[in-house]
């Protein structure tokens, strides 16, 4: 079991694991990345999306009279 002195910090720097290697700094930095895209996209592309979406679901609600139809 490793000893507390041992362990790295969640929030540290990237920096002091590179110790291990050069490679698991890279991968947390890359991940950071990853999770910044992921953000941007999701503002980008699903918040008009949904948006519109719900716009177009409430017209349709609109000419039905509030109810839904089976084709």
């Amino acid at each position: 079991m490793p000893e507390a002195d041992q362990l790295y910090p969640l929030c540290g720097d990237n920096i002091t694991m590179g110790e291990m290697g050069a490679g698991y700094p890279l991968f947390f930095e890359f991940l950071r990345y990853c999770c910044y895209l992921l953000l941007l996209l999701f503002v980008v592309y699903f918040l008009p999306t949904a948006a519109i979406l719900a716009g177009e679901y409430q017209d349709i609600l609109d000419k039905n009279g509030g109810k839904l139809q089976n084709d």
